[in-house]
């Protein structure tokens, strides 16, 4: 931020680095390494070789100080023809005494007079690529365990990890891609709530609990009017004894919360309201818009609304789209066999 602040401020590198160096060498603790690495990259890349090279000579002997090798080295190597022999053995000696051969290797700089260098990134980077490996392993293995305790949103988060660390790894991708479906499979089967199973079968529809419903639903009605954060649960009270139109009533009158919309459309697609099933779709598509998986969900009940409204063909070929996106949806798909079949 300092040297961005000062090329604001200058305009100018060269007066950047005079003003830059100073400011870093007087820091009252002294500077931090990672301070030091920021500074000697920037002169690096700068092409203020020179400046580099007298900033660590001056500081080379405190022992607090921490010499940035690869940067020096190659700050050397581009300031002059060639690194003499003289010179890169004196450099080499100085690594040896800092047991700084790894971080040294990272520079190309004593390459010609000691192989080891060359030996010596080889191990680095294939130590590296271990470490990338072994690191890669331990994030997908605690993903598998949020999984299997289905804690999606802890899962969420070390997926996300292991997409900013390993961008194009394809066992990332893949799971990335995994996640995506098995969430989009969870929305849908979280916005279709009122499976026949969980409904009160015919069955059961004695004429005394027929006779019941409309004094509960009245009760609810009321609760509701005195109690909007509860008119969720009261709606899907309703809905279980399928009093579709007085379920609707408590919504009108619950709190508009994102479950209250999608149970909305729920209900009204088991009313069969498939018109206003339609525009109230297209209300939550755009309220929930930053969602993507929100057109997932709205697409299963656009297709049900068009089937409803005899428009068969739109209908299949809605949930055939969805279906193509995912395959292992198998409520999509036993509702188009059926569709087929008819």
């Amino acid at each position: 931020m300092e040297i961005k602040a000062l090329l604001d401020e200058v305009g100018e590198p060269l007066t950047a680095v005079e003003r830059l160096i100073p400011f870093v060498e007087g820091l009252e603790e002294g500077p931090t390494n990672e301070q030091v690495i920021t500074l000697c990259r920037f002169l690096l890349s700068s092409g203020f070789y020179e400046q580099l090279i007298q900033f660590v000579l001056r500081h080379f002997r405190k022992p607090e100080f921490k010499i940035p090798w690869p940067y020096f080295l190659e700050a050397i190597a581009l300031s002059r023809p060639e690194v003499e022999k003289a010179l890169a053995e004196n450099l080499m000696k100085g690594v040896e005494e800092n047991k700084a051969l790894s971080e040294a290797s990272r520079s190309k700089a004593l390459d010609t007079h000691f192989p080891v260098m060359k030996s010596e990134r080889a191990d680095r980077r294939q130590q590296a690529i271990k470490n990338y490996q072994r690191e890669k392993e331990h994030l997908i293995e605690h993903l598998y365990t949020l999984r299997t305790q289905q804690l999606f949103e802890q899962e969420k988060l070390v997926l996300e990890k292991l997409q900013k660390m390993f961008p194009k790894d394809p066992d990332v991708l893949q799971e990335a891609r995994n996640h995506k479906d098995r969430y989009a499979l969870d929305v849908l089967n979280r916005h279709s709530r009122f499976k026949k199973s969980l409904r009160m079968e015919e069955s059961t529809k004695d004429p005394i609990s027929e006779a019941l419903k409309p004094n509960f639903a009245k009760t609810l009605k009321e609760q509701t009017q005195e109690q909007p954060a509860l008119g969720l649960d009261f709606a899907i009270s309703a809905a279980m004894l399928e009093m579709w139109e007085d379920a609707l009533d408590i919504l009108s009158v619950a709190e508009n919360t994102v479950p209250v919309q999608w149970l909305r459309l729920e209900i009204l697609l088991q009313a069969g309201r498939h018109l206003e099933l339609l525009n109230e779709i297209g209300k939550v598509e755009i309220s929930q818009a930053e969602h993507p998986d929100t057109f997932i969900a709205t697409a299963y009940l656009r297709a049900q609304a068009y089937w409803g409204l005899g428009q068969k063909d739109s209908a299949v070929e809605i949930m055939e789209s969805l279906l193509a996106a995912f395959p292992q949806y198998r409520a999509g798909l036993s509702l188009l066999t059926t569709w087929r079949n008819q």
